[in-house]
């Protein structure tokens, strides 16, 4: 692991960067900071352009899980059965299957099944229903995201009159 910060200062700042990135060969994820969320959205572009699986990082303050509709679909599947308290394998594997096959398009799906699966490692042997809805209102969707094999993420902080861009890269 290594930490390298390159300092830019004046015109066609985006540019820089871009090549900057190209050339140093990283390997994990990396962190690129911008000024604004346009210097952050160009970077962005202009990264999967060249190639690179890149992704603008935006926190999800405030997004809670249930807001997915698939999370709330896998609940109420779940909460269908009356009285039930212990959710069993047979059971759980249904709705998954059901959950997997409805949403098989969908853009969450991946984060959906990690979720799962990351609640099932937690819970091996007995799943309680309680335990499932605590677990959904206590984690951040960004938990479940799958890391890529080169990641970029771009946090925007504002420094209004401040007309330069910092990168960190971790490695």
């Amino acid at each position: 692991m290594g930490l390298k910060i390159v300092h830019y200062a004046g015109k066609k700042l985006i540019t820089l960067v871009v090549n900057e990135i190209l050339a140093t060969g990283l390997i994990g994820t990396t962190c690129a900071l911008t000024t604004t969320n346009e210097q952050a959205m160009t970077l962005t572009g202009l990264l999967v352009k060249s190639g690179l699986k890149a992704k603008l990082a935006q926190t999800n303050d405030g997004f809670n899980l249930n807001d997915l509709f698939e999370i709330r679909f896998f609940l109420k599947a779940v909460k269908s059965e009356e009285h039930l308290t212990i959710i069993h394998d047979e059971l759980w594997n249904k709705i998954k299957k059901s959950l997997s096959v409805r949403f098989s398009n969908a853009v969450a799906l991946e984060v959906c099944m990690n979720f799962l699966t990351k609640f099932e490692e937690i819970n091996p042997s007995k799943k309680y229903v309680s335990d499932l809805e605590s677990f959904i209102f206590e984690s951040k969707l960004e938990d479940f995201y799958t890391k890529m094999e080169k990641l970029f993420s771009f946090l925007q902080f504002t420094k209004p009159k401040e007309k330069s861009l910092t990168m960190s890269f971790y490695y």
